[in-house]
């Protein structure tokens, strides 16, 4: 479980102190800081990996695969997912309603381990 002083901790320590960004940037502070290691070793911490390679795409790129530097990566993941596609023919990503539910499980899933973590 997090500790309160734990919490207070982070409150006073400025982000540009914690090395990396985004995601990886919140490992490194739950790691390192809170020593918070086994939810990242969860299989729901490889989706997130891949929730955010999706969200880098739809973001960055309108979710074309074929602008985005991680096309082979997003191509391999969508198409092992029944939940995700891409449309012809500008290949964007495709996000069905039940690939949203999943990820909030997946995500809820992890959170609540990092709540729980001691």
């Amino acid at each position: 479980m997090l500790h309160p002083k734990d919490v207070e901790r982070w409150r006073r320590r400025s982000l540009s102190d914690v090395k990396g960004k985004g995601i990886n940037q919140a490992k490194s502070y739950l790691t390192t800081d809170l020593g918070v290691k086994a939810a990242f070793n969860m299989h729901e911490w490889s989706e997130i990996q891949e929730y955010n390679r999706l969200r880098n795409c739809l973001v960055h790129n309108e979710g074309a695969v074929k602008k985005s530097r991680n096309e082979t990566a997003l191509r391999a993941y969508v198409k092992g997912k029944s939940t995700l596609s891409l449309n012809s023919p500008d290949d964007e990503i495709i996000l069905s309603k039940e690939f949203c539910e999943e990820a909030l499980n997946v995500v809820g899933r992890f959170l609540r381990a990092i709540v729980e973590a001691e």
